[in-house]
């Protein structure tokens, strides 16, 4: 249906993964509340194309945590030397971040 509505591969992919992400937080929501947010976790991945590039892994990292909009979501950043900077300024904004 989205691919009819005339919307390209790459925001098909992100309109459902958002969806899925923020049900699967959802669905995890209990453990985080019970556990004092120690646990309860759902990891979303900013796009691998970004793994080199400092300033637009922030920027998708804010984008992501903005649209799923979930207390228990982590945004993860890949562990290249290019995103060590990302990883330190996403933290620093109160972002949740899983380094993969």
């Amino acid at each position: 249906k989205l691919v009819e509505a005339g919307k390209d591969i790459e925001s098909v992919y992100w309109e459902l993964v958002i969806k899925d992400i923020q049900d699967a937080c959802e669905l995890f929501y209990p453990i985080y509340d019970q556990t004092n947010a120690a646990d309860g976790y759902v990891s979303v991945e900013v796009s691998p194309k970004l793994a080199h590039e400092t300033d637009g892994t922030v920027e998708a990292a804010k984008w992501l945590h903005k649209l799923v909009d979930r207390r228990n979501v982590y945004i993860k950043i890949p562990a290249t030397a290019d995103c060590i900077p990302s990883i330190k300024e996403v933290i620093s904004l109160g972002i949740s971040v899983n380094v993969t």
